[in-house]
């Protein structure tokens, strides 16, 4: 098992920078999804990186989503939530990659912070194929987590 703190220490072409290349790419889609580009072009450069036939989201709520519902569900958010990151971990393991963040979105002027674990198992492609998300939140942000719609 490869384990860094240090994001600068990633090699170049494993999965971790895969998974690291995704998360630019997450940050990036939220800012061109609010510059209006159209849906139909805005996921991607992302699903460049994912097994779009094969791939299924599970969230902190435990719900479900292929790649076309999961990004349905992020469209909203992504046009409306401002989002950023701090990075805290990156592990990888067979086709196995962990990843620790700490997550800022501010939606409607409200901030919450959530301090995140995310699985991400890739094909013999070397596409993502399953991510799920663990969260550890604030009571506050576990209210307005349960408001939003799966």
């Amino acid at each position: 098992m490869t384990v860094t703190t240090d994001p600068t220490a990633i090699a170049p072409g494993s999965l971790a920078a895969s998974v690291m290349r995704y998360g630019d790419l997450m940050i990036e889609t939220a800012a061109r999804a609010k510059a209006g580009v159209s849906d139909d072009e805005l996921w991607v450069p992302i699903s460049r990186l994912v097994a779009t036939e094969t791939f299924r989201r599970v969230g902190p709520l435990r719900e479900e989503w292929d790649w076309q519902g999961y990004t349905r569900f992020l469209t909203p958010w992504a046009r409306t939530t401002e989002f950023n990151t701090i990075f805290r971990r990156i592990s990888e393991t067979g086709n196995l990659v962990f990843l620790e963040l700490t997550e800022h979105n501010t939606h409607n002027g409200v901030l919450s912070v959530v301090n995140s674990l995310s699985l991400y198992r890739f094909d013999a492609g070397g596409r993502i194929d399953h991510l799920q998300i663990y969260l550890q939140l604030s009571p506050e942000a576990a209210v307005a987590l349960s408001q939003m719609q799966v």
